[in-house]
């Protein structure tokens, strides 16, 4: 009997480390952080003719760099609205087109000067305009 005790409390003793080491796993962090839609107007004459609405995520190739991805989101956000509302702009002729590999461009260039180079990739999701 006393040693199926001395079993029973030897195997209790192995699992809680192990138990205890699980707890201790770094959070999972998230690789993608999606954007609320940027939306720009388009307009012609003084008049708003139609919208620009783009979609972006963010894909976090360095998970290191998290934090500071966080701390530079206001950033990310106002210079993302700022690219486009420079695209939107480019629309107000009615044979305008929408050139994404710009648009991407611009992204990619703006997001360089934030965040360090090769820390995070930007995905447009969706670019649509309507006149």
């Amino acid at each position: 009997m006393l040693r199926l005790i001395a079993a029973v409390l030897l195997v209790c003793s192995l699992s809680v480390p192990a138990i205890a080491s699980e707890e201790k796993a770094a959070p999972k962090v998230e690789r993608y952080i999606k954007f609320s839609p940027f939306m720009a107007p388009i307009s012609r004459e003084n008049r708003i003719t139609g919208r620009l609405n783009v979609e972006l995520t963010l894909e976090l190739l360095k998970p290191e760099n998290m934090t500071q991805v966080q701390e530079q989101m206001p950033r990310l956000n106002a210079t993302f609205l700022s690219v486009v509302q420079r695209h939107a702009a480019a629309l107000e002729t009615p044979q305008a087109l929408l050139n994404v590999d710009q648009m991407m461009s611009d992204i990619d260039n703006s997001t360089r000067g934030i965040l360090p180079a090769g820390s995070v990739a930007v995905l447009i999701q969706q670019a649509v305009f309507t006149r």
